[in-house]
């Protein structure tokens, strides 16, 4: 009925009564819609009624043992959203919602089932929820250090409990980053998780979670716990009520003896301290998302290395697929693994550790295309060529060090991937001290032949080889399924040709490639651009300042070294001494020694590692003797156990914790911080004279004892005999 015959109708007879039954008509749907609503209301009021309680009696172990418990609280900015129950204690935050369904609950194609009814909305609600409370926690002022800092969102838990369910069996343990678990699961899965807050951070955090998270009108829902509180205050070394609180009449409360041990077993595992609290620049880097390939730098200390594993941990939490962490230096990375390890446990099977060479191998091995590699037999060929070619005309007048030619060739022409005369004629030589004409490039381009040849006739390949093997088989199939992310540390380490297999390898998603690293702490030549390398990280470049590792007397001392040298930074434009860095903590004066020969300045570090120990403090573990050589590494392993002082290679190490002093070269400690680090140095005749690679030499030396000297976190001994 169209509206002009609707009003000729209401103007007849019966023309009232058509107008009332149209009201009532609407009265009644009115009605009936919110009879529905209030019977939802009821059914949701009626389920929490019977959930939450429960949970909260679970929850309520974990009081008596320094956690702080918050029921029924408000979203943040949100009048009328609900916070089931927050946990906050050593392991950070666990967000807790309770459901009561009836129906089994499962996990199809990802998504969350409650019999034939697709749940996936309250996952993502709870998600949304957790993303609310990881902003509030991105500013929480710490007094350590006079430092703001927030939570890593890492250690925020979301978790999904159901009451009507028994048996955990029935249940996939999460559902991406979302827990799922039945009440008498629910200590037992927080309490088992790391410990990475100290008794005071969880006090800051509880403070801040009460301010912005008011009481809910739920409230009133959850009865109070026996013990009378909600939130015990944290005790530095929490213990025990006098009595202990009575299990309930069905046996269901989690066993206060289990919990405990559980406890004990997280707290003796080794506390990293950054593991929990990051700068908010930091945090916000950690889940920050990028529409393409994003790079952080900064000077050292600045906590480059531990963004990048957080953000490792963030990823596998929250996107699908695998992630990857790599860099130069092999060892670097397996001693990452045990660090991420205790960092993310629950992430830690879907990322994968791999230095940039082992990578390229196992590309090469799953397409059956391996290449061999053997590093006496590289330098084997690269010395018969320069016999033959190098040493018999020019270059050996420009430059008879014949490491300058070698490097020339692995980094500057191999590691750039350059496979013409002509690429290498063109190419600007960032980096390098002496200076090369037309003719010049094409007697080392003959000594490349050369090597190549002898490589050929030993039967094997260099690691650049390896490397440009790898990025034309990713160029022409990458590697199914490959890796949603590639995180790469100490990425100024790599060659162009690493660089480049890293970005073809986590291209094209987004969130695909985050670089990290530090010019300064080059100790290859290389001269390359990121633009070089084809990658633009334009407007998702970060620049961090703030240095939480050091202590000013060992930045001040490292900086004593490098501020006359100039670097390159993965730009065109070189940068010269000293970098703006904030410094926060004090520590003591550097020691410094001096002996007339190498077994006298050897028995003097042995008295310091001694006397760092018995007097100060410092565990054994916690040493590290950083050197330049692989001979003096050897040789004062040998030392150091001649006076039973138990030392471990550091080429070996695998980045778990011991009591051994770990001793090698300044090379392999990239990445790693120990509390007192020893550097003596030997004196050689070939550290002198006017040789026309001088200035590169210093300055690469430079750079290495920067690196040496900026692994100490808290003492610093220094030792020559030069």
């Amino acid at each position: 009925m169209g509206d002009d015959d609707r009003a000729d109708a209401d103007q007849g007879p019966g023309a009232s009564a058509r107008r009332e039954v149209r009201r009532a008509a609407a009265r009644r749907l009115d009605l009936s819609a919110a009879l529905r609503r209030e019977y939802e209301l009821e059914r949701g009021f009626g389920a929490a009624a019977l959930s939450e309680p429960i949970t909260a009696a679970e929850l309520e172990p974990l009081a008596y043992r320094g956690w702080r418990i918050l029921h029924a609280r408000q979203w943040p900015g949100s009048s009328r959203g609900n916070v089931d129950h927050l946990v906050i204690g050593p392991s950070g935050v666990a967000v807790v919602d309770t459901k009561h369904w009836s129906g089994s609950i499962a996990v199809r194609n990802g998504r969350l089932w409650c019999g034939d009814d697709d749940r996936q909305e309250t996952v993502e609600d709870l998600l949304r929820l957790v993303a609310a409370i990881e902003d509030v926690l991105e500013d929480v002022t710490s007094s350590e250090h006079g430092v703001v800092a927030g939570l890593s969102p890492i250690h925020v838990m979301p978790v999904l409990v159901f009451t009507s369910h028994a048996h955990a069996s029935e249940l996939e343990p999460r559902i991406g980053r979302v827990c799922l678990c039945v009440p008498r699961q629910l200590c037992a899965l927080i309490s088992r998780r790391p410990h990475v807050l100290s008794s005071e951070q969880v006090e800051l955090v509880s403070g801040r979670m009460i301010e912005q998270l008011p009481p809910s009108s739920a409230a009133g829902l959850i009865p109070a716990p026996r013990s009378g509180v909600l939130a015990v205050p944290i005790q530095s070394e929490p213990a025990p009520p006098a009595e202990a609180p009575p299990p309930p009449a069905d046996g269901g409360l989690f066993d206060l003896a289990e919990l405990n041990a559980q406890i004990e077993r997280a707290a003796s595992e080794p506390l990293v301290e950054w593991m929990g609290f990051l700068h908010p620049a930091q945090n916000r880097l950690v889940r920050r998302s990028f529409n393409g390939p994003a790079r952080v730098r900064g000077p050292a200390g600045t906590g480059k290395t531990v963004v990048m594993l957080h953000r490792a941990a963030w990823l596998a939490a929250t996107r699908p697929g695998r992630v990857l962490i790599t860099s130069f230096v092999r060892t670097m990375t397996h001693q990452l693994e045990p660090v991420y390890r205790r960092l993310s446990p629950q992430t830690v099977d879907r990322v994968d550790f791999l230095g940039i060479h082992e990578l390229a191998r196992q590309l090469l091995a799953d397409a059956n295309q391996s290449k061999a590699t053997n590093g006496r037999k590289i330098e084997a060929a690269f010395g018969q060529a320069w016999n033959r070619v190098g040493a018999r005309g020019p270059l050996k007048a420009i430059c008879a060090n014949p490491q300058y030619w070698q490097e020339e060739i692995n980094n500057v022409i191999k590691g750039r991937g350059l496979r013409r005369l002509v690429e290498y004629e063109r190419l600007e030589r960032r980096g390098r001290s002496i200076p090369l004409t037309g003719e010049h490039k094409r007697h080392v381009w003959d000594l490349l032949i050369a090597y190549n040849e002898q490589l050929e006739r030993r039967g094997t390949h260099d690691y650049n080889d390896l490397l440009s093997a790898a990025v034309d088989l990713v160029e022409q199939a990458p590697p199914e399924p490959g890796w949603s992310a590639v995180l790469v540390d100490e990425v100024q380490d790599l060659s162009m040709l690493g660089l480049k297999l890293c970005g073809l390898l986590a291209a094209p998603q987004a969130d695909g490639l985050f670089l990290v690293g530090d010019g300064q702490q080059a100790l290859y030549t290389g001269g390359f651009t990121l633009a070089e390398a084809g990658i633009s990280v334009l407007g998702r470049a970060t620049v961090l300042k703030v240095n939480y590792r050091n202590t000013r007397q060992i930045i001040d001392a490292a900086h004593q070294v490098v501020s006359n040298h100039e670097f390159f930074d993965l730009d065109p434009i070189s940068e010269r001494g000293v970098r703006d860095v904030k410094v926060v903590r004090e520590g003591p004066p550097i020691a410094r020694a001096y002996g007339q020969s190498k077994s006298d300045l050897s028995f003097l570090l042995v008295a310091a590692i001694k006397r760092d120990h018995h007097r100060f403090g410092v565990k054994y573990g916690e040493m590290a003797v950083l050197v330049h050589s692989k001979i003096d590494a050897a040789y004062l392993r040998d030392y150091l156990a001649g006076y039973d002082i138990d030392v471990i290679d550091l080429s070996i190490w695998d980045g778990e914790p011991d009591h051994r002093v770990k001793v090698g070269t300044v090379h392999r400690s990239k990445g790693l911080d120990f509390a007192a680090v020893y550097l003596p140095t030997f004196a050689r005749s070939t550290n002198r004279g006017n040789h026309p690679d001088r200035v590169e030499r210093e300055a690469r030396r430079a750079r290495q004892e920067f690196v040496g000297r900026t692994r100490a976190r808290d003492r610093l001994w220094t030792g020559t005999t030069e």
